[in-house]
Parts: C-alpha cells; structure tokens; sequence
C-alpha cells in the first residue's frame, strides 16, 4: 500500500471488518522516496465477510475507506 502526497511522519492505517472485531491490526507507512509505504496483510474471515473499513491516521486526521475484497 502507497500513500504519496503526505508530508507528515509515519502515517498509520488500522483495518477492521464490518460489524465484526478482527482485533488490533495497525499497520506504520515507511519513507518511500517521495511516498509512505506499508506491506499489509488481512485475515480471511470465517463467516465469509469480505467487507473492511480501513482507518488511515495521517498525522490530525483520520479517514476511513469502506472497501470490499475480492477473492
């Protein structure tokens, strides 16, 4: 995962599932050159749920990014 465009240090992104605690999973960005990187790993869910909600902290602020993945 790459974030570019971000000048503060170490931004963090958290990932939990909807409806469902996957318990405490943050991932740190490294410097990249110009860009923040992070090697993330998900669980797969045993329910079968394949709906995420990744939380970004990016230094004040936090974002949160529903996605779905695909398998």
């Amino acid at each position: 995962m790459r974030i570019t465009g971000v000048a503060d240090k170490e931004p963090t992104v958290e990932f939990a599932m909807v409806d469902m605690d996957m318990g405490f999973n943050r991932y740190r960005f490294v410097a990249d050159g110009a860009a923040w990187q992070a090697r993330v790993t998900l669980p797969v869910c045993v329910t079968g749920s394949r709906r995420w909600l990744a939380t970004f902290h990016i230094g004040e602020h936090i974002y949160r990014l529903p996605f779905v993945t695909t398998g």
